[in-house]
């Protein structure tokens, strides 16, 4: 198998949207061979462990609350007195990559490793790698939109990345319907729109439609699809997008202010490559994050974050084995307010 798609993960809740494409790839994409610096590695239990690519450091902590430690080359140190233990290598049109170089590497089941950071990640081995416990790889992954202010319009940011999801347009507002009372209808914010990766994402859903006194329709759009970018199996390595904001809502009247919900963010982007085998029992996941909901209706809910980007070249044997996972799914989008539209008169 030289290529192989995972489907999105897709659900529908009210005023929610959806995202992009997936990833994964098993075949050669960037000649990678591993130094061998870093030696055998085992991350043993009681702790929870990085590959840093904006530090290119290795760090670890134990419990909830800690202090980070980091890897120095022979003992562990206060991470303030780290030191980089990999290198970076270069590709055109995406960012740099933080290579860590191990001869051998295990991740036991029940111990977690995130690869974090603006630079792409890789695991370079000499011999085999084995991953029984979760790697969770978010490295390069753009971040959600924010929604900004119904209030007066300052604080928002849009989604990063390539294939970032657009903001949901905005606000929503009380509207005086054409319906046979004249009555208040709340116009609601809509979704963000969904990110892109390896597929295009979905727009955000629109707001409910309201006909006003004078005849005029009111409906306000959601955020716009963000594009496709990644083509399995070729370069740059990079992660999937942040999505859209979702579109707030205000009513001075009532001081009611409601913020959309923030965007998912991208899942990150990891090359493993080993000239010994590769035994995947655990979780490999680049998955994009949800959208989140806004919290107290007629708002829109965010847009999901795009998969990430995971790539394996494995000389020997690459074995996905023992309810073992690989994912790069992209996020679903945050639920948002479900109301009938008024009938009109």
């Amino acid at each position: 198998m030289n290529q192989r798609h995972l489907s999105p993960r897709i659900a529908l809740i009210c005023l929610v949207t959806l995202l992009g494409g997936s990833t994964v790839v098993h075949g050669q994409l960037l000649p990678l061979t591993s130094t061998g610096s870093l030696g055998a590695w085992s991350f043993p239990a009681g702790y929870t462990y990085k590959l840093n690519t904006d530090n290119l450091t290795i760090d670890r902590c134990a419990g909830p609350v800690c202090s980070w430690e980091t890897w120095n080359g022979s003992t562990w140190v206060p991470a303030s007195s780290g030191v980089p233990v990999a290198r970076v290598v270069t590709q055109t049109g995406g960012p740099e990559i933080a290579v860590f170089d191990f001869t051998t590497l295990n991740l036991p089941a029940g111990v977690t490793l995130t690869v974090e950071g603006a630079r792409a990640g890789a695991i370079a081995a000499t011999g085999d790698v084995t991953i029984a416990g979760t790697l969770v790889v978010t490295a390069t992954g753009g971040a959600g939109g924010i929604a900004p202010s119904p209030v007066d319009g300052t604080g928002g940011v849009p989604a990063q990345g390539p294939g970032a999801g657009g903001p949901g347009q905005g606000p929503g507002r009380m509207i005086l319907s054409n319906t046979p009372s004249y009555g208040l209808w709340p116009l609601y914010g809509p979704g963000g729109g969904g990110s892109g990766a390896a597929g295009n994402g979905l727009p955000g859903s629109e707001s409910n439609r309201i006909l006003d006194v004078d005849g005029a329709t009111w409906q306000l759009a959601g955020g716009a699809a963000g594009s496709a970018y990644i083509t399995g199996g070729s370069l740059p390595l990079r992660g999937g997008s942040g999505g859209g904001s979702g579109g707030g809502f205000r009513d001075p009247d009532t001081n009611t202010y409601i913020r959309g919900g923030t965007g998912g963010n991208g899942g990150g982007a990891l090359l493993v490559d080993t000239a010994g085998s590769l035994a995947i029992s655990g979780n490999v996941t680049a998955d994009g994050s949800v959208g989140t909901p806004q919290d107290y209706g007629w708002g829109g809910g965010g847009g999901g974050g795009g998969g990430g980007y995971l790539a394996f070249q494995v000389d020997g044997i690459l074995v996905v084995e023992g309810g073992g996972r690989v994912s790069a799914e992209g996020g679903v989008g945050g639920s948002g307010t479900c109301q009938a539209e008024p009938s009109y008169g």
